[in-house]
């Protein structure tokens, strides 16, 4: 999903949600949906 992919790709959540054609609610109503499968940033 593209939401996904520009969160992915560091951009902020209202750019994110931009990007892929929704209102920056519903791009936290996701974010908080799915807060429990987000992955934490990796740091070697």
């Amino acid at each position: 999903m593209m939401f996904w992919k520009a969160m992915d790709e560091g951009l902020p959540t209202s750019a994110a949600a931009r990007a892929a054609g929704v209102s920056r609610a519903t791009a936290y109503r996701w974010l908080g949906e799915d807060r429990q499968v987000l992955p934490l940033p990796f740091q070697s």
